[in-house]
């Protein structure tokens, strides 16, 4: 049986392409090597997406470029105002039981940022509260986000990925189905999650959960690090906020970071440029650079401070991706299984906003295995006809449990590596599926500080099962060192 497994394929074309081409756009870009599967897919070949950037707590900012739909918002002539977005469209809104007249000024204060961009702006708001609108900026009261949400699929994302199918499929133009057609052809879906952790939800046949398929054995870690580890008398934390993030920009997070640490009996080892920081101590080792994947499965490891998200370049993190997919799809690698006449029994393909790629078990008429690397979204859900009864099952992108309030029900439907080593007693993450799914898998309680996306649910889940404390980004200070005294000595 000869299965065509896209991601090895293209992870092997990108690793060609930096080894041979380092001069070329695509090798100056790091993050496209250097992270893990899902977050190089999800950077660098995403033929569409929903963006959500977290501003603050429970502010949600969807971008999507113009695109054409059969359904309109024509009660608020939204639909001709996104149509005629040049740049793309910026949706804000603080949810349905926020009172605006509670926050003061802020709303004239979002005016005045998001006015001087190139997007136009669909703000829900009272307009009463407002000194002046700008041209690019529309203020309703209320908007019809269920709408909003779930249409950003269809309105920017598929016909994204119809005209990338007719450009690189164009051989196979004749005959092959639309794009809708063909993510609705998908087999299998295997799905990053575990019954213990989430909530009851129906869930068709074809939909297996399969958490866990990311854990690896660990490597030998280097000589100096290893004698660093073993020393510590009392565990090491291991501090690191992923591979993308540039701690120049994080302004002085990183001395926060040392001055909540330092007290502690234990040795830390922290991800971090060593010319940023002031009076290192001792028990802290600095590089900027480190084997994540060793360093977490060492015995002495007993906390974990870690996130993979990125901060500054957050606001270009989706602006490129149909750019980015271009350019996978234009690989010579890429171009040869295109137009290659050999035969595959199966397909393997990405879920996560790569619906073009689906095209190629219409090519090789080859049935698809879809693996997503999240939770089942809801747009995902609708596509694939997996029941997602939105009054109780919460959405991931909010940070509600299954004990939804009357009006916490009303947003919702709007809208790795630890050892068993019995050292191991905290993990301090960003609140990342996979980060909690692996404290789970170690028995090992956890500190959260989520930053966006499906982060604040898991946090709020962890805080429902009582196996972890959320500590939001904004909140970070020293204080952090008492939540993590709290987490490790309380009993409960």
């Amino acid at each position: 049986m000869q299965t065509l497994t896209l991601s090895k394929c293209i992870r092997k074309a990108f690793r060609l392409r930096r080894e041979n081409v380092r001069d070329s756009k695509m090798a100056s870009c790091p993050t496209v090597f250097s992270r893990n599967a899902f977050h190089a897919f999800n950077e660098t070949l995403l033929a569409s997406t929903v963006n959500y950037r977290v501003i603050t707590h429970g502010t949600n900012f969807l971008t999507f470029r113009r695109a054409s739909s059969d359904r309109s918002f024509k009660e608020f002539n939204i639909q001709k105002f996104m149509d005629e977005a040049e740049s793309g469209v910026i949706y804000l809104s603080l949810g349905s039981t926020v009172e605006p007249t509670a926050f003061e000024d802020l709303g004239n204060t979002f005016v005045q940022i998001l006015g001087r961009l190139p997007q136009r702006i669909i703000m829900k708001w009272d307009p009463k509260l407002l000194h002046s609108v700008p041209n690019n900026v529309k203020v309703q009261k209320w908007i019809p986000q269920c709408e909003v949400l779930i249409l950003a699929y269809e309105l920017y994302g598929l016909p994204r990925s119809q005209k990338l199918l007719e450009k690189h499929f164009h051989f196979e133009r004749e005959n092959m189905p639309h794009i809708k057609d063909i993510v609705k052809n998908i087999s299998v879906t295997f799905v990053t999650n575990h019954y213990s952790w989430g909530y009851v939800k129906p869930n068709l046949p074809n939909i297996v959960n399969v958490a866990g398929l990311h854990f690896t054995p660990p490597k030998s870690l280097p000589s100096n690090m290893q004698k660093f580890m073993d020393e510590a008398e009392f565990g090491v934390v291991f501090l690191s906020l992923g591979s993308t993030v540039e701690p120049s920009a994080l302004d002085n997070l990183g001395n926060i970071f040392i001055q909540a640490l330092k007290n502690i009996p234990q040795r830390v080892i922290m991800k971090w440029d060593p010319k940023l920081l002031q009076n290192i101590p001792d028990n802290v080792l600095v590089q900027e650079w480190i084997p994540q994947n060793e360093v977490l499965n060492t015995a002495d490891l007993i906390k974990y401070l870690r996130r993979a998200d990125r901060f500054t370049n957050l606001l270009h993190f989706f602006a490129h991706n149909h750019n980015h997919a271009e350019e996978v799809l234009n690989l010579p690698e890429i171009q040869n299984i295109i137009h290659s006449r050999d035969h595959y029994d199966l397909v393997i393909a990405e879920l996560f906003y790569l619906d073009v790629f689906l095209a190629f078990g219409y090519k090789f008429k080859a049935p698809i295995v879809a693996m997503c690397p999240m939770n089942l979204m809801f747009f995902y859900s609708w596509i694939l006809g997996n029941p997602y009864p939105s009054s109780y099952v919460p959405n991931q992108f909010l940070w509600y449990t299954e004990n939804m309030t009357l009006f916490t029900r009303f947003s919702n439907t709007v809208f790795n590596f630890f050892s068993d080593h019995p050292n191991c007693r905290l993990f301090i993450t960003h609140g990342g599926l996979h980060s909690a799914l692996e404290s789970i898998n170690a028995s090992v309680p956890f500190v959260g500080i989520p930053i966006l996306s499906d982060q604040y649910y898991n946090m709020a889940a962890a805080e429902h099962f009582g196996i972890g404390r959320m500590v939001p980004f904004e909140k970070v200070s020293v204080k952090l060192f008492s939540e993590i005294q709290d987490v490790l000595y309380n009993p409960k």
